[in-house]
């Protein structure tokens, strides 16, 4: 479960500050999707959409559906900011929700078999494309049926995080105007790392048999510095989150032109699949 973080010292607000940016966020528009069905799936979206109603204008599901399924998306989960944009537009949303559900039954040496319902959720802004919140709710049980029940009474408090993670999403940031590395040309050579970190598959990722690729746009400058990381293809389940500290992790050599440092952009490209332990 996503758990958001904020301090304010001496924080005094005044209270149509408040007021305007409640109603700014309750004008929002916002649309819940469902790519894969399920009977789980259903209970849970209608139920995150009624408590969602009071806090955004909620879109009609049928026509957000119908509008998305005419995009035609192949990775509804793992989605190009691209993809992302047209979907937004299409539907015409401020952001838009996917959601998935799982049941799976789990065992542990700590404790006999059982059972984890989860519900996942992608955040994602309709004008950037870009995700600016995952989230997942996790409730266990000894039989399948009561995971459920205990998943469908916490949808309250993931309607709550969505709000959380909407309202403190940090506003776009332009990259720098760097060049973008051309691999046809004759003259450029591309940034790169002098040894390169490989980003963690993580435990999340690995207990729900995860294979998606991030794809990210660096931007460098003449010192080897990071200066942006943008998210150009977003999986959840903490992935990105895991190539971006891989990436703040490395050294970088600067890019260069007929052999003189240049600020560059480099696109990169990672793929996660599960590797069975051994």
């Amino acid at each position: 479960m996503l758990i958001i973080h904020r301090q304010f010292d001496r924080a005094i607000v005044p209270v149509l500050l408040v007021l305007a940016l409640a109603a700014g966020i309750s004008c929002q528009r916002i649309a819940v999707l469902t790519p894969e069905r399920s009977p789980l799936t259903d209970a849970f979206t209608n139920a995150l959409q009624r408590a969602l109603d009071n806090k955004f204008n909620v879109l009609d599901a049928g026509l957000a559906a119908a509008a998305y399924d005419s995009i035609k998306v192949d990775t509804p989960f793992n989605q190009t900011i691209e993809t992302a944009q047209r979907v937004g537009a299409v539907i015409g949303s401020d952001h838009f929700l996917l959601i998935k559900t799982d049941v799976s039954r789990r065992t542990a040496s700590s404790r006999p078999l059982y059972y984890e319902a989860s519900a996942f959720v992608w955040i994602v802004n309709s004008r950037t494309g870009g995700m600016i919140g995952w989230l997942q709710s996790a409730k266990q049980s000894s039989t399948a049926s009561e995971a459920e029940s205990s998943l469908m009474r916490a949808v309250s408090e993931t309607a709550e995080e969505i709000e959380s993670s909407i309202k403190t999403a940090p506003t776009f940031e332009a990259a720098a105007e760097f060049e973008m590395f051309d691999p046809d040309s004759k003259t450029l050579r591309p940034a790169m790392p002098y040894k390169r970190i490989k980003p963690e598959y993580t435990s999340t990722a690995y207990l729900f048999d995860v294979k998606a690729t991030v794809e990210v746009i660096v931007s460098i400058d003449e010192k080897g510095i990071v200066r942006h990381i943008e998210i150009t293809r977003w999986a959840g389940f903490g992935l990105d989150a895991s190539v971006v500290d891989a990436i703040r992790k490395m050294n970088w050599r600067a890019g260069e032109r007929n052999g003189k440092p240049l600020p560059m952009r480099v696109l990169l490209r990672y793929n996660f699949t599960k590797i069975e332990k051994e």
